[in-house]
């Protein structure tokens, strides 16, 4: 299939795959694809705004109910454990990224990309099977990473329930003991503000305060990433610590 250059092409593509997503087995015709565009997507500004299109694309197609899912499936958080951990996420996305986009980049970033590529995920049986989460928000089925957002202003948004197992750090063990805060906002290189991280802070005491500080901790620093950004370490992640400890 020819490789989309420019949004119009890519909503020509798009636009044929009604009937494929109604296959419960749709994934298997999507996602070779969806890795093909990947990697050679146009290395350019270009290629940014096609992602950000499939991401909308599929947060509008789950939120319609137009993608066929699992009506049951695997339970994946029974390797849930007792959480000691905090990992500190960016969205890496423009600020005020809705919680459809959040799941959709969930959905195809681990749920699509794990059900295609292996017979098993967390050592459950997949293998031909539709996708399945056992996530639900207001009865819809979601496929978000992380367990809370937290926005530019402070404001924190529950995604998952504590009880439910985070596909977030790239790290089995770490995901079956940790809560996933994600900022709202690309921070690559830049540090997110003052409200931002008196919002996380503020989460953390109030939520998990039996968090021991040596437990909070950066994507980067339980994974090979650079998320949450490149100055979290040298920068803000003691700013981060200093307003968990400010009192109240």
């Amino acid at each position: 299939m020819e490789i989309p250059k420019t949004l119009d092409q890519l909503n020509e593509q798009l636009d044929g795959w009604s009937d494929m997503l109604k296959d419960p087995l749709w994934y298997q015709q999507a996602m070779p694809i969806l890795l093909d565009w990947w990697e050679n997507f146009p290395k350019d500004e270009t290629r940014e705004l096609l992602k950000d299109r499939i991401y909308q694309y599929f947060a509008d197609k789950l939120e319609k109910g137009e993608i066929v899912l699992g009506r049951k499936g695997p339970n994946f958080d029974q390797e849930r454990k007792p959480v000691d951990t905090i990992i500190i996420h960016h969205s890496s996305r423009k600020p005020g990224v809705s919680w459809q986009e959040l799941s959709a980049i969930g959905f195809l970033r681990q749920y699509v990309h794990d059900y295609y590529l292996y017979d098993d995920v967390f050592d459950q049986d997949t293998k031909d099977q539709p996708i399945w989460s056992g996530h639900f928000r207001d009865g819809i089925q979601v496929f978000y990473a992380y367990h809370w957002l937290v926005r530019m202003n402070g404001e924190s948004v529950r995604l998952l329930e504590d009880h439910y197992l985070g596909w977030h750090a790239g790290n089995r063990d770490v995901n079956r003991r940790s809560i996933a805060i994600v900022l709202d906002g690309d921070f690559q290189n830049s540090e997110p503000s003052h409200l931002s991280l008196e919002g996380v802070a503020r989460l953390m005491r109030e939520q998990y305060p039996h968090i021991k500080t040596a437990k909070i901790l950066g994507h980067l620093e339980v994974s090979k990433t650079e998320c949450p950004g490149r100055l979290f370490l040298p920068v803000w992640k003691n700013k981060l610590l200093s307003k968990f400890f400010e009192p109240q």
